[in-house]
């Protein structure tokens, strides 16, 4: 059974910077046609994301502890590339839990596996690849390499070098700026502020969770935006074409763009395929007779459930014995998904749904 737990572990490795981390085969994965059959949610740990990778930035690109990586961030900012495009649906933006509001509208295809090849602009698009984006990259930079993370690296067992971890952090927006160079990718400047603080918030949590991490880097995936709707061939994650609220980077294994964001109640959800959406801590995703997603506020604890493999609890929760009940801890023993908090069972063990920021690459610049 291919579950979103294990769709989500897979992906938010190839969300970080190539340059300072390993590579993973999403190929397995890779089906926009599949359908909802099993757990929905994110997942991570137990052996595909390893605590090995690093990275810095912002956007799709970054540091964190994923077993394999892109090599750039996400875009954002683009123009309508085709096909369906965003609109506002009436479900509002996602919620925000702790680091930065995004708000993305909701998406007008409303089927899991719905193919999505269009986003809904996302502002002002520039194309100066001098001085702006320098001064660009270096206040996500001083967002990025702060005290606060200095104390994370350490307690985490890394050296900290501020200079080396700038030197990271400016290795995505260096990407970025040759992709404006060669007339692959817009530079947007109106969204530098919200990339900056969405950087400093998810460095000052030291492990952000999953959807916090995928929100905080949305802002940066509107700086940077190539021009490659979702679906279609990349080299680089600054080829792909985010829409608003969506982190975009290029699969490492088919070399074809990949969107994903987290969204809100009565939205849209799809975890196969070109385009993913997640649905938001405390909803789950239902999908109706006629094969209609839409993300509904999870049963709580204690509530009715209808199997081992019912997903109405919603991520972090489980249905054991008929009744909602909080999953397994990352690390304990298991062998399938829904037995874990974050639906993920690799290896025999629990994953982990937090984003080891922490590395050797973006504490030290090694």
């Amino acid at each position: 059974m291919k579950t979103l737990a294990r769709v989500a572990a897979i992906s938010l490795p190839v969300l970080l910077l190539a340059a300072c981390g390993g590579r993973v085969d999403l190929s397995e994965f890779d089906d926009p046609d599949a359908s909802l059959d099993g757990a929905v949610g994110g997942g991570g740990g137990g052996g595909i994301i390893d605590g090995g990778g690093g990275g810095g930035g912002g956007g799709g690109g970054g540091g964190g502890g994923g077993g394999g990586t892109t090599d750039a961030g996400g875009g954002g900012g683009g123009t309508d590339a085709g096909g369906g495009g965003w609109t506002d649906a009436g479900g509002g933006g996602t919620t925000d839990s702790g680091i930065i509001t995004i708000d993305g509208g909701g998406p007008t295809d409303t089927g899991s596996g719905v193919k999505d090849t269009g986003v809904k602009d996302t502002g002002v698009i520039v194309t100066d690849s001098g001085s702006s984006i320098d001064a660009a990259c270096d206040k996500i930079a001083a967002a990025t390499c702060t005290a606060t993370f200095e104390s994370c690296c350490k307690s985490n067992g890394f050296t900290w070098d501020s200079l080396g971890c700038s030197d990271v952090s400016h290795l995505w927006c260096d990407s970025g700026a040759d992709g404006v160079a060669a007339g692959k990718t817009f530079f947007n400047p109106s969204f530098v502020d919200a990339c900056a603080k969405g950087w400093a918030s998810a460095t000052n949590m030291c492990t952000p969770h999953l959807f916090d991490w995928v929100k905080a880097q949305a802002p940066c995936s509107a700086m940077f935006n190539g021009k490659v709707a979702p679906g279609g061939a990349c080299s680089v994650s600054t080829d792909c074409l985010a829409g608003l609220g969506q982190t975009a980077f290029c699969d490492e294994s088919s070399k074809r763009c990949r969107a994903v964001s987290v969204v809100g109640a009565g939205q849209a959800c799809n975890y196969f395929g070109a385009t993913i959406r997640w649905c938001d801590r405390g909803l789950t995703c239902s999908v109706s007779p006629s094969g209609m997603s839409s993300c509904i506020k999870a049963t709580p604890i204690g509530g009715s459930c209808y199997g081992p493999d019912d997903t109405a609890c919603g991520l972090g929760f489980v249905c054991n014995a008929g009744r909602c009940a909080a999953g397994a801890a990352t690390g304990t023993t298991c062998t399938r998904d829904m037995e874990c908090a974050s639906w993920s069972c690799e290896l025999g063990k629990c994953g982990d749904l937090r984003v080891q920021l922490a590395s050797k690459a973006l504490c030290g610049g090694a």
